[in-house]
């Protein structure tokens, strides 16, 4: 694969930036890994200053919140992200933006003043002399090398399932609900307090003793004096570690005659405690969202249920109180029947599964299990790469493809036409990043 874009006529190296709820991506096009992965977090003192990257945000600082650039997808917080991006490309980079197209990625619900905004952003702050918007969704199946496919999307904010069909994301078959990553965290932080245990994150922790496995935990706690937020995120970070060393997702439907393999999991304050059906209840919400697996949580359930009464949909909430969030199953069935008949066989043949939070063990698994009994005369095929990179930065490495094609050139925006449409941006970016 060329490492070169080629753009008014000559052959420069383009940049792909990749902004998702959790993590940003920025490198070069045409490479296989992004040079620069940064947390879409951000530390934020009150007078203005800001710290980006994990060498400094993971440190506490006295009075430092953590904000996050982009939420359920979009970008929330321009001024940062701007500063996010500038620091990528200076500092991590080591290159002028000025120099360079740049190719942005996007969800494809992404409103159309985010797009505007998007592209006077890399015109008029980053002075890059082209740009394009591509589609997650499309750039995540190119990374497979997928045109037609339909693409299953579990991120930390949201999971997706959409139908791309030559290289464009069908509009009505579009399915996208905020139910993923950031659903479990809640529900494991649930279940440990459901258990009488108290999180303390790791910067809380001077030091620590070797206890037995159920005991109370001995270790000296660090006088830190620290913002909600931080804490809060701090957390974030060892729910993580349990998804990634315990969650286990069944490969059929969980309940009672389930075999129970047990896990034990040690915490920052060297509390070892031993999870057993919950590693794989906090996982199956992700297949049944608003279905409870055991009679302790039918508690949780009521009284979540009672709290949303009158309120309507609460968009915040991503506990299992929504009765219209749906499993991801689900979700692909809805999008398969808004598909046109004559691709559907073409999308149960390239089903590609991508996102952080589908990484969990045995998720492709299941997901191959239960969609073969919704669908047993079709033939389905789910392309889920093993390799964490190609899963977890689908969308970058399929937008560092696009852009390294040689027939691309024809696609980039030039400051010039930007200039030229004034007050008429966004029929622009229509026209040209479908």
């Amino acid at each position: 694969m060329s490492g070169n874009a080629f753009y008014g006529g000559d052959e420069v190296s383009a940049i792909v930036i990749d902004p998702g709820s959790k993590w940003t991506r920025i490198g070069f096009s045409g490479e296989d890994i992004p040079k620069c992965v940064l947390p879409s977090n951000y530390g934020e003192f009150e007078d203005g200053r800001r710290l980006f990257g994990e060498e400094y945000i993971y440190q506490p600082h006295k009075g430092m919140e953590i904000k996050r650039c982009v939420s359920n997808g979009w970008i929330q917080q321009w001024d940062a992200t701007l500063d996010l991006w500038q620091y990528a490309l200076k500092e991590r980079l080591k290159t002028d933006p000025s120099e360079h197209p740049i190719l942005v990625t996007e969800p494809f619900d992404n409103p159309s003043e985010n797009r505007v905004k998007t592209m006077e952003m890399v015109f008029e702050s980053l002075g890059s002399p082209a740009t394009y918007l591509a589609r997650q969704e499309a750039c995540a199946a190119f990374a497979s090398g997928k045109g037609t496919a339909c693409l299953i999307d579990v991120g930390y904010d949201r999971a997706s399932v959409s139908a791309i069909h030559d290289g464009f994301v069908l509009q009505k078959p579009y399915n996208v609900q905020q139910f993923a990553g950031a659903a479990l965290d809640e529900i494991i932080a649930d279940t440990l307090r459901r258990k009488g245990y108290e999180t303390v994150p790791k910067y809380l922790v001077r030091s620590k003793h070797p206890v037995g496995v159920g005991e109370s935990p001995k270790y000296e706690r660090a006088n830190i004096n620290t913002t909600e937020s931080f804490h809060r995120f701090q957390l974030e970070r060892v729910y993580d570690e349990w998804k990634e060393e315990c969650a286990l997702t069944a490969d059929v439907p969980f309940d009672s005659d389930h075999t129970i393999l047990d896990s034990e999991f040690e915490f920052p304050d060297g509390a070892r405690v031993v999870f057993g059906a919950d590693r794989y209840q906090i996982p199956e919400r992700l297949f049944k969202p608003s279905e409870d697996t055991t009679m302790n949580e039918q508690n949780d359930e009521n009284e979540n249920e009672k709290d949303g009464d009158g309120d309507g949909d609460d968009e915040e909430k991503k506990n299992t109180s929504n009765p219209k969030t749906k499993g991801i199953c689900q979700l692909f069935q809805n999008c398969i029947s808004e598909c046109d008949v004559d691709i559907r066989n073409a999308l149960f043949n390239n089903i590609v599964v991508c996102g952080g939070t589908s990484l969990l063990q045995g998720f492709s698994i299941r997901l191959q299990n239960d969609l073969s009994k919704i669908y047993p005369g079709n033939r389905l095929k789910i392309h889920a790469s093993g390799h964490i990179i190609e899963r977890s930065y689908a969308s970058w490495l399929g937008g560092s493809i696009l852009s390294s094609l040689g027939t691309f050139h024809q696609l980039w925006i030039s400051r010039q036409e930007y200039d030229e449409h004034g007050a008429d941006r966004l029929a622009l970016i229509e026209k040209r990043c479908k």
